[in-house]
């Protein structure tokens, strides 16, 4: 029934030439034309423009506030400017779409030529009226009874689609249409720089959240934008046997974000729907900017398939994205971290940057941007997450962090109540005058929304001037009489009675208008925090909520009732709480406890297969592979060394000023992240850096290191060394490979590259990153010669200091990061008045955290 030989067309267009592949990485000083879409597209989808927001579903009072453009709020986006990464994805996003049209296109013109063979020795008929016929006589005596047959039926059936003919019509004008499916878990992402006008004039003319079940859709081009998802094969299989049988054939295509996956093209093959694409190619999303001080990938899997699988194509795909944003700002002076994929993304890192030097050399060409050092930004941190695994563990008490802990948090999307946004509306309503000003507004804010969910969606970012100044802070000081919340409704309510004198002139009444229609999105605003509030007020003083951060923070005091904490694990057991909920707190209690003796986890260990089923079994040991969870006997030493790491690093807080603290340990009312406690170390105001915490660093996982670029630009064509100051056990680079495959080779391709394999014809093995090394392998001082460990980041060149005192510091979060972690950084910022910007891999919370180390077939 479905033909499973049929291969789909894969993008390969990017691939002829390797060298201009690896040129492209300075994506931002390259153009593109886009003349194909005004050619190719134009022609082959003639269409009528269908309204996005055609969902029957969608209550007109569940009115969104329109989202503000991120890069004109804050001090940061002025000297950093993520625009181009917009910019290149939607060209990402239009180089697909031409792909599939182009490709296409080509099928309906075979489709053509096949279609004017004669009647009697058309496949189609033969193989419709005779696939059990091996006598060629009788197959073409049946097609032309069947051709005479098919005359005299048309000649029957002429006044019938005489009276049809508009129905005929608008069905021609449902087959053009093209509709775009997209991954639920990336629909936020698309709408951070995909709006429906863009994707109106680029063909798409109806959006649908992938879900399993039958896909009600009359479009007859159907396009699925998804990330590779074992769940989604399926939903897709289901969706295309539910059309087998429609009177219109699908034309099916695949845009995997941010590459094809063989794993994904196999169970679709198994499923027996792999031949019914035309074409399947990859969209490349790296750094997304999610805010204005916020890049993620927005990849849960990457650093559990390192941890788990050994896979290291994480180290290539961060270097790749490092190198992007060098190619917009330039070389940053200064690359440190601590950890085992941090140092293998540096090194990948060096390998790019002297490959991308020599082409320029070879080619006798000047780099304008990317091999000039940076202006703007002095420093990049990476640090892996697996260096503090407690801190996501534990329940996070910013007001941000709260509102992803219990409702979560997607892509700056929160689903929220609909009854809050409409509470939030009519008490707006009741309390303006002029109801046509509400409509007008009501309406911008409506088509400023594309996509809709069964809850409402909620943007959260810093364009809400509201949400900017609350984020960050503790919880506690956003509530009550004195809370900031109930102060800023006062000062609006003043602020209203007191717009009007009577004596405005014309020019100062048309100004307070302005003043007025922006006071009115801040009023909106205001009244839905009050009521997001409102509900985790309801939580945080719930008896369940404060037993449970008692148990946290008996876990990270360490204190001799620490018993308890074992017991309240127990209960929560035995009550069924949130099998989550109950990792989290187990998990917790290993890392702060040093491992879990033998007795005890094997106890808790019967209760959770008791209570929660024995598939239950297979997910701790998950989790005691990843080390979440550690087993020591009784008579063993500790494992960790967590209390002596908090004490010299200072991580637990007496005393901590919620209100008006003085330490970013705020963040947990007392408890400081440890992550960032090492970023503040790292910091040249610190005087001498990371040499004075130099044994703590030890008890830590992970190498640490530190890179001059300035030394590279010094050195380059010499090409005597990478500029790398390293220490630790961490393997050699020349010893890791890509893949678990060892013969698989490193893909160079740029950001535009669709393979559907990795390029095994090309030379540049990982195994060879080295070769642009010394020759002695000996570690490099920043000075350029062999040298030793130099932690202190402050012995650099007097340059480098120089640019640290005054620019923009990046931190690498490789494995993920939380809000509260985030809002530590930015407390951190603006105490040492420094600017920083956050790159992760994913935003994470606890739950996240443990999810993305289950077995999600187990």
């Amino acid at each position: 029934m479905f033909n499973k030989l049929k291969k789909p067309i894969i993008n390969s267009n990017n691939n002829q030439n390797s060298q201009n592949n690896k040129e492209s990485i300075n994506t931002s000083e390259e153009k593109r034309e886009s003349s194909g879409i005004n050619g190719v597209v134009n022609n082959l989808f003639n269409r009528k423009t269908v309204p996005l927001n055609n969902n029957p579903n969608v209550n007109a009072n569940n009115v969104q506030p329109k989202p503000t453009i991120l890069s004109q709020t804050t001090d940061v986006s002025s000297i950093l400017n993520f625009e181009p990464l917009r910019e290149q994805y939607k060209l990402n996003f239009i180089d697909a779409l031409d792909f599939i049209r182009n490709e296409q296109s080509l099928i309906n013109n075979l489709n053509l030529i096949n279609n004017s063979t004669p009647p009697n020795l058309s496949p189609n008929l033969s193989s419709q009226n005779n696939q059990n016929n091996n006598n060629q006589n009788s197959t073409n005596y049946n097609n032309i009874l069947n051709n005479n047959n098919i005359s005299s039926n048309n000649n029957n059936n002429n006044n019938n689609n005489n009276n049809n003919n508009n129905n005929n019509n608008n069905n021609n004008n449902n087959n053009n249409l093209t509709s775009l499916i997209i991954d639920s878990k990336i629909i936020g992402l698309m709408n951070l720089f995909l709006d429906p006008i863009f994707l109106k004039q680029n063909g798409i003319d109806k959006i649908y959240e992938l879900k399993s079940g039958k896909l009600e859709t009359e479009s007859k081009n159907i396009i699925y934008l998804i990330r590779p998802n074992v769940k989604y094969m399926n939903f897709i299989s289901e969706h295309i046997r539910g059309h087998l049988y429609d009177y219109v054939k699908k034309n099916y295509s695949m845009i995997y974000i941010p590459k094809v996956d063989p794993i994904c093209d196999s169970i679709l093959e198994e499923q027996g729907v792999y031949g019914n694409f035309s074409t399947i190619t990859s969209m490349s999303m790296d750094l997304i900017p999610l805010d204005n001080d916020v890049l993620s990938f927005e990849s849960p899997n990457s650093y559990r398939e390192y941890l788990m699988e050994n896979n290291k194509s994480i180290a290539y795909d961060i270097s790749k994205s490092v190198m992007k944003l060098q190619s917009i700002f330039g070389l940053i002076p200064t690359i440190k971290g601590k950890g085992k994929v941090s140092k293998l993304i540096v090194e990948t890192l060096s390998r790019l940057r002297n490959e991308k030097q020599r082409d320029l050399n070879q080619n006798n060409q000047n780099s304008i941007r990317s091999l000039e050092i940076s202006k703007e930004i002095d420093s990049i941190m990476f640090i892996d997450r697996d260096i503090d695994l407690i801190t996501p563990l534990c329940t996070p008490l910013t007001y941000e962090g709260l509102i992803d802990e219990y409702f979560s948090i997607n892509n700056n999307i929160l689903l929220i109540d609909s009854q809050i946004l409409n509470d939030s509306i009519s008490s707006q309503q009741n309390n303006n005058q002029n109801n046509n000003q509400n409509n007008k507004r009501n309406n911008n804010n409506n088509s400023g929304s594309m996509y809709y969910n069964k809850k409402s969606s909620f943007p959260l970012h810093s364009g809400d001037k509201i949400f900017s100044q609350v984020r960050d802070m503790n919880f506690s000081s956003l509530m009550g009489p004195g809370g900031v919340l109930n102060s800023k409704a006062k000062q609006q309510y003043y602020d209203e009675k007191k717009q009007l004198t009577g004596s405005e002139s014309l020019t100062a009444l048309r100004d307070l208008m302005k003043r007025v229609n922006s006071s009115k999105q801040e009023e909106f605003c205001l009244h839905v925090h009050v009521g997001i509030a409102e509900k985790i007020h309801e939580i945080t003083a719930s008896t369940y909520f404060q037993n449970r951060l008692d148990c946290e923070q008996k876990l990270l005091l360490g204190s001799d009732d620490i018993y308890l904490a074992d017991r309240y694990i127990q209960e929560c057991i035995t009550i069924k709480d949130p099998i989550l909920k109950v990792l989290r707190l187990l998990s917790l209690y290993s890392l702060t406890n040093n491992g879990l003796p033998l007795n005890d986890y094997e106890f808790i260990k019967s209760k959770i297969i008791s209570n929660y089923g024995i598939e239950w079994l297979i997910q701790l040991s998950q989790l005691e592979k990843v080390g979440l969870i550690q087993i020591r006997k009784s008579d063993s030493k500790p494992i960790g060394n967590f209390q002596q790491i908090k004490e010299d690093l200072n991580l637990i807080i007496d005393d901590v000023n919620e209100i008006d603290p003085s330490d970013f340990s705020y963040v947990y009312s007392g408890y400081a992240p440890l992550l960032i406690r090492l970023v503040q170390y790292s910091l040249p105001s610190s005087k001498t850096g990371w040499k004075s915490i130099e044994n703590t660093l030890k008890l830590l996982p992970g190498p640490i290191f530190d890179e001059n670029q300035l030394f590279f630009l010094n050195n380059n064509n010499n090409n005597n060394g990478s500029g790398i100051v390293h220490s630790g056990s961490a393997p050699s680079i020349a010893s890791l490979s890509l893949n678990n495959d060892e013969n698989e080779n490193y893909d160079y391709d740029d950001d535009n590259n669709n393979n559907h394999n990795i390029n095994n014809n090309n030379n540049n093995n990982i195994n060879n990153i080295n070769n642009n090394t010394n020759s002695n392998n000996t570690p490099i001082s920043s000075s350029g010669s062999p040298g030793t460990l130099n932690t202190d980041v402050t012995n650099n060149s007097n340059n480098i200091n120089s640019i640290e005192k005054s620019g923009v510091s990046m931190v690498f979060f490789v494995g993920g990061v939380t809000f509260s972690e985030i809002s530590a950084l930015r407390f951190l910022g603006k105490q040492t008045n420094k600017k920083f910007i956050i790159l992760t891999t994913k935003l994470i919370n606890g739950d996240s955290l443990i999810q993305s180390f289950l077995d999600p077939l187990g």
